[in-house]
């Protein structure tokens, strides 16, 4: 039981990090943790290690926690790794892929493609299928460097899903790599995933984007 409670208690920081319920800068204090999350100090600093390792908190001797500020440097050394990790992975999941699983995601997506709104559903499917295509890729090595990325890509994820338009254009780009993927054609599947992640990094550092991002909590970059 005390290890399911630490588990949630560095979800539910994180998952406060990501959705901009902290400031970026903004200093964690362990009383007002524990008073927010109603749970011992304990649990709360093994959260705050597994944060900073992450790269979502920045721990300072002597000094505590403090949020990681996120600038457009940041989100440009975030997607160049995951243009070249995810678009190698894309490639390789060809030859590893669970065929029902590939199957199902897509006909999810092609229900949802042209239909307004059903946004949670939307971006559910995407996150699936590049957690499908990270776990097919048949690479236990990139999927290491992928999971340490990971809350990272959340953070970034969350606020490009925030850019108007972009969910919808996200599936419609998703559908494209399903496609490739189901036809056996990983060139074209590792193409389509690098070209999905560089349009979602030119609308994340878009000017009028940004703008977009900084109205809400914890959105603007630092």
């Amino acid at each position: 039981m005390k290890i399911k409670r630490r588990i949630n208690v560095y979800e539910l920081l994180r998952d406060k990090i990501i959705q901009g319920a902290i400031p970026q800068g903004e200093a964690l204090r362990e009383e007002w943790l524990t008073g927010q999350l109603k749970v011992s100090r304990t649990p709360i600093r093994e959260a705050l290690i597994r944060l900073q390792e992450n790269g979502l908190v920045t721990l300072i001797k002597n000094k505590g926690a403090f949020m990681a500020s996120f600038g457009t440097n940041d989100i440009l050394e975030i997607f160049s790794l995951r243009i070249l990790l995810e678009g190698f992975a894309a490639q390789s999941c060809v030859d590893f892929m669970v065929q029902p699983k590939m199957q199902n995601i897509y006909n999810r997506m092609e229900k949802l493609v042209n239909v307004p709104g059903r946004f949670d559903e939307k971006v559910k499917a995407g996150t699936d299928l590049h957690a499908l295509i990270i776990e097919c890729a048949g690479n236990a090595r990139l999927q290491k460097i992928i999971t340490t990325l990971q809350t990272q890509v959340m953070w970034v994820r969350f606020r490009a899903e925030r850019i108007p338009g972009r969910v919808d254009q996200s599936l419609q780009e998703h559908l494209k790599i399903v496609k490739a993927i189901l036809s056996h054609d990983g060139k074209q599947a590792g193409k389509c995933m690098k070209k999905h992640l560089e349009d979602v990094l030119k609308d994340l550092t878009d000017t009028k984007n940004l703008k977009v991002l900084s109205a809400f909590p914890g959105g603007k970059l630092g």
